[in-house]
């Protein structure tokens, strides 16, 4: 194997590198860490879902693979470019709906490609082709506040893949839908998944969302916030709701849910 074959290799097992990773935040003149030595790699097009409980720092360690913050110590890199800011290569998808109130679903979908200055053609052939992909297409001229919380949703996780980032970063996108709803996004973020090969990077709450989707799942710790395990999903892919009645989903499952009971008792002592 040729020298750029292993550096190509390399770079593609590690797309996402998080590195020794602190962070501290200020709290009444008083530093608090969040994160500890946070490490771990990414492959590219691996879905990796990230767990743990209420304030171990799962959406703070998301901000910063975003750019949204720096860490005080470490390095973080996405395809061998260290994040030191937001940018297009990076989309996010937040938890509550943040599509542009004024902004049609078609001016929100392609308000991306705007800002990367295609032409007004190109901006609606591919907008039509992602509202068809997620069954939109004729709600293209709604307002957001014209549309469900499953269709916000839906519209948001478009707008991140339309300029074709190189991972998308997801903060718990569908802990604000009901149950039914929740399911077929579920469902459909697997099925686009599975058609851009996209990277991401997912935090919810909720176990079994996160052995549906993910290749691996990352548990976090608490205090301060570290990682306290990765576990590979070894169910066979493609994956349904039915998924869950097989005894592998089970005993996954079962190990998730102790190792994030240890860690919340820790919060209680």
């Amino acid at each position: 194997m040729g020298f750029d074959m292993i550096k190509k290799s390399k770079i593609e097992e590690n797309y996402v590198l998080v590195d020794n990773v602190i962070k501290t935040f200020k709290t009444n003149n008083k530093k608090k860490i969040i994160l500890s030595n946070v490490n771990f790699q990414i492959s590219k097009g691996e879905f990796t879902c990230i767990l743990g409980p209420s304030g171990c720092g799962k959406s703070t360690l998301l901000d910063l693979l975003a750019g949204f913050t720096k860490p005080d110590e470490g390095l973080i890199s996405v395809s061998d470019e260290v994040v030191r800011k937001p940018g297009p290569e990076r989309g996010f998808v937040f938890q509550k709906n943040s599509l542009i109130p004024w902004q049609t679903l078609e001016q929100n979908v392609g308000y991306g490609l705007k800002l990367q200055k295609f032409n007004s053609k190109d901006i609606e052939e591919k907008v039509t082709k992602y509202l068809k992909l997620v069954g939109l297409e004729k709600y293209r001229k709604a307002y957001p506040n014209q549309l469900s919380g499953g269709m916000q949703q839906r519209g948001s996780i478009i707008r991140a893949l339309i300029t074709n980032p190189k991972i998308i970063l997801m903060d718990e996108p569908f802990g604000a839908v009901d149950a039914q709803t929740r399911s077929l996004l579920q469902e459909m973020l697997l099925k686009i998944w599975r058609e851009f090969e996209t990277t991401v990077v997912f935090v919810t709450h909720d176990v079994d969302e996160a052995i549906l989707l993910a290749d691996r799942v990352i548990i976090m710790g608490v205090n301060p916030g570290h990682i306290r395990e990765i576990i590979p999903i070894n169910i066979p892919r493609p994956r349904s709701l039915d998924s869950s009645f097989l005894e592998e989903f089970q005993k996954v499952k079962i190990k998730i849910l102790n190792l994030i009971k240890e860690e919340t008792l820790k919060l209680m002592q």
